[in-house]
């Protein structure tokens, strides 16, 4: 199942690079950086959609020394991470990694179910998140497999 859901991962961040200026997210002009929550929402999502056993958790780290933020995903305890590469430290995104090389870094500050965090996005963002959700599945869809 893992191969699977790296495949969409890795589907997902290339329609992330490619129409990072058609998808209507915050910061998604500079993708990866400054686009780590919502590249990982919607990726839990869209993961959780189609292997719907999967137990699949949004992580939100701090920095343990900087004022900053960053998040990712544990799906059945793997570690997808498809905007890691935005630091330094980490030269690409990281697709069911046993751990996550930020977590160095970062100190996991809590964990939501990705479902519940999309319900909570959603009560923010209304009907716009599903348009958004449904424009990535659209792009999903005309992207070419993984190499």
């Amino acid at each position: 199942m893992h191969t699977e859901i790296t495949r969409l991962s890795k589907r997902l961040r290339r329609v992330y690079e490619r129409q990072a200026s058609k998808i209507e997210l915050p910061h998604f002009c500079h993708f990866p950086k400054n686009s780590c929550q919502l590249a990982s929402l919607y990726l839990g999502v869209l993961i959780k959609r189609q292997f719907l056993t999967v137990y699949i958790e949004l992580l939100h780290g701090r920095h343990r020394l900087k004022e900053e933020n960053h998040y990712w995903l544990e799906v059945n305890g793997f570690s997808y991470d498809i905007t890691a590469d935005q630091f330094d430290d980490v030269s690409q995104p990281i697709y069911a990694g046993l751990s996550n090389p930020l977590s160095t870094y970062f100190s996991p500050y809590y964990s939501t179910e990705v479902m519940q965090a999309f319900s909570e996005y959603q009560q923010i963002e209304g009907e716009r998140s599903l348009s958004i959700l449904a424009q990535l599945e659209a792009l999903l869809n005309q992207a070419s497999p993984p190499s």
